[in-house]
């Protein structure tokens, strides 16, 4: 059955491109026509156990792949379309580097963004800070803070001078560390700074579900904090995810929102109070570190990206000659956001 319904699905698209390209065949007379564009489809690889429907992550992978290709910023806007269950993106030109250089963008993974939850007052964690690490580059230090509805929190985390020797740490003393099957143990990189003069890592103990993820973000831009020349990333949610940043930050209180790209920790900060507006600021520390700026742009473009629902699969390249050309771009080789066909 599955192989009748692959077997469909690339009679489909092989009619599609063929009427396309009809015109082509039609005179043989004419002068060999000029390529002027390419055109790529691209399909939805979907797991037999996805949850969502396929027009859902039709849906959801449409988005991605639009933010993706435009923020290429190709000389020429690409046209990103939907049709027969493909996703076509039609490119101005006939350069072979630009069209691998869309593909490449396009099937790529991407680490997600997600903010998550830690868990403060870990009984493992604890008694690490009762008794010592007991490891002379490893330190357990605890934490104490009060929040803003006046509760008192505790903590307690590792320190090393580099993540290798905290991670080492943590293999060696895997029972001791052992955490419940929805935590995990996330490592941060603190940089210098006035009274540290070296970067430090420390650990967190976190939910593995994420609270909020990537997928909400509706745009992120680099910018400055208004006090210093610290770089920031501003992060704007959409409907959906700033009703979850309210909630989630009005539940929680006094407690760490873990930032996580991939396995790096962005930022660890104490929720102070109920965040609505849906906006979200991410600050990457000392200015004058010479790659603060450089990562705050990769960050964003990490962000922007978003990660794919499913994974897509190249199933057809074609040149687009003259004239059928003009009508696949017609005047404009560029679409909005949102535009099918």
């Amino acid at each position: 059955m599955a192989k009748r319904g692959h077997t469909a699905s690339t009679v489909l698209l092989a009619l599609l491109f063929a009427c396309s390209s009809s015109e082509r065949t039609g005179n043989q007379d004419r002068a060999k026509p000029e390529q002027v564009g390419t055109r790529l489809a691209f399909a939805l690889e979907v797991p037999p156990d996805a949850t969502a429907t396929r027009e859902e992550l039709f849906d959801q992978a449409f988005s991605v792949v639009q933010r993706r290709v435009f923020d290429l910023e190709l000389r020429e806007r690409p046209a990103v379309l939907k049709r027969d269950g493909f996703i076509l993106v039609e490119l101005a030109g006939a350069d072979a580097g630009q069209a691998a250089e869309v593909e490449a963008a396009i099937t790529k993974s991407h680490e997600p963004l997600r903010f998550r939850l830690a868990v403060h007052e870990h009984p493992r964690m604890m008694a690490l800070c009762e008794a010592g690490s007991g490891a002379p580059q490893v330190a357990a230090v605890p934490e104490a803070w009060t929040s803003e509805d006046d509760r008192q929190m505790r903590d307690c985390h590792l320190e090393a001078p580099s993540r290798a020797v905290l991670e080492e740490y943590v293999g060696a003393h895997e029972e001791e560390l052992a955490l419940d099957g929805d935590q995990e143990l996330v490592y941060e990189e603190l940089p210098a700074e006035e009274g540290r003069p070296k970067p430090i890592w420390r650990t967190h103990v976190i939910n593995r579900t994420a609270v909020l993820t990537g997928d909400h973000v509706r745009d992120a831009f680099v910018t400055h904090n208004p006090g210093s020349s610290d770089p920031c990333v501003q992060l704007e949610f959409d409907e959906a995810g700033a009703r979850l940043q309210e909630l989630m930050t009005g539940s929680n209180i006094g407690v760490k929102l873990i930032v996580t790209l991939g396995d790096r920790v962005l930022s660890a900060p104490v929720i102070h109070g109920r965040i609505s507006g849906g906006a979200a600021v991410i600050s990457l520390g000392a200015p004058d570190h010479p790659d603060h700026t450089v990562n705050a742009f990769d960050l964003v473009a990490a962000i922007r990206a978003r990660s794919l629902p499913v994974r897509l699969r190249l199933v057809f390249r074609e040149s687009l000659t003259t004239p059928r050309a003009r009508r696949a771009f017609g005047v404009s080789t560029g679409s909005p956001p949102g535009t099918s066909e």
